[in-house]
Formats: C-alpha cells, structure tokens, sequence
C-alpha cells in the first residue's frame, strides 16, 4: 500500500478539521495504523470499521463525529488503487 495514497486521502478528508491549525503530519500515526490495517481487511467494510475505529480511539467521539458511512466512503478511495 502507498503511504502518499493513504496520506493524500485521509488530509483530504481531514476528520478532526485540523490541517488548517495543525502539521501536514498531524494524521501520520493514524495513517500508519490505516495502512497496518489494510493486511486484515478484506473488504471496505472491514477497512471503514477499522477507519471509523482508529479515530474513535485516537481522539475520542466528542472530537471525532464523522458518520461511519463517511469512513466507507474514504475506504472505497483507499481500496481504489
């Protein structure tokens, strides 16, 4: 999996609305974690649950209020190599 991909995709999404106060890097250990994801997932459900996942966890549901079906959208982009 091409890290560039996966960055590009996830800071244009941009899911906490930080990139424009924060590092261009701000999102690199959830992309890392995205790309060590992607050898178990099998389909964009399980990439999007995995998504949805991460950055529950990283920042917390009061921070990070995306819709799951947002995240199956960004796990199509992804798979789409």
């Amino acid at each position: 999996m091409n890290k560039i991909h996966v960055s590009q995709i996830i800071n244009e999404w941009d899911p906490i609305a930080l990139l424009s106060h924060a590092p261009t890097d701000e999102y690199e250990i959830e992309i890392k974690l995205i790309i060590d994801s992607l050898e178990k997932s099998r389909t964009t459900d399980e990439l999007a649950n995995n998504i949805y996942e991460i950055f529950s966890k990283r920042f917390g549901t009061d921070v990070f209020t995306k819709q799951y079906q947002e995240c199956i959208e960004v796990a199509k982009k992804i798979l789409r190599i």
